[in-house]
């Protein structure tokens, strides 16, 4: 994977958030955020949700849901696995091993969900569809991988690949891939601009994103 000349451009539900203290073309202040590489903070009106993301191994993803545990066991957050392979994260542990042990580790914690970031596109569909199946049914799936572009370090400029192409023509077709494979949130990681979260949001509805316990609730109070 390239090194990122700029911040993730994430997003949740269709909203666009940019890390403190860096610029990029794809970055968008549609949130509020507070950031470090790995921890973004998002505050609105009525919460803060906290983020850990692009973690890359399954002992600091435990430490983390530890840490929010017996630390700050009422603020709502989640885990974000960077992963190198649809069953691996970065450092080659098992991605349903990651999912249950951080489960376990956050009991008593206000655990969200988990997801993956900073990834290939290609990988989404199988990846997603294996995060869903190792997480329990109330979890949100978080959803938003790099452009799939490959990074030039002689040149440093960026190389079109033929997974950044589908995401410049057909971004809004494979994020209803991702919300078919599981998925309940969706946004974009590195090189993955504004334009392209619009076109995400344009092409699920909010009732695809709702995670399934949120979901069959909503269709009982009908």
């Amino acid at each position: 994977m390239g090194v990122d000349e700029g911040p993730p451009a994430a997003a949740t539900a269709g909203e666009t958030t940019e890390d403190a203290g860096t610029t990029s073309k794809c970055s968008s202040n549609a949130t509020t955020t507070i950031a470090t590489t790995t921890t973004t903070t998002t505050t609105s009106t009525n919460n803060t949700i906290v983020c850990f993301e692009t973690i890359p191994a399954t002992a600091e993803a435990v430490l983390l849901a530890s840490f929010m545990a017996a630390e700050h066991p009422g603020v709502p957050f989640w885990i974000s696995l960077q992963c190198s392979a649809v069953d691996a994260l970065a450092d080659k542990s098992a991605l349903a091993t990651a999912c249950t042990s951080i489960v376990q580790a956050a009991a008593g914690a206000n655990l969200i969900g988990v997801g993956a970031n900073c990834f290939s596109p290609a990988l989404a569909p199988v990846l997603l569809g294996n995060m869903r199946a190792a997480l329990p049914a109330e979890y949100e799936v978080f959803c938003y991988p790099n452009k799939g572009e490959e990074w030039n370090a002689v040149h440093r400029e960026w190389h079109s690949t033929d997974d950044s192409v589908a995401v410049d023509t057909n971004v809004g077709v494979l994020a209803q891939q991702w919300v078919s494979a599981g998925a309940t949130v969706l946004g974009g990681c590195c090189r993955v601009c504004p334009a392209e979260i619009a076109a995400m949001k344009a092409a699920v509805s909010v009732g695809e994103l709702l995670a399934p316990a949120a979901a069959a609730a909503a269709a009982a109070a009908v």
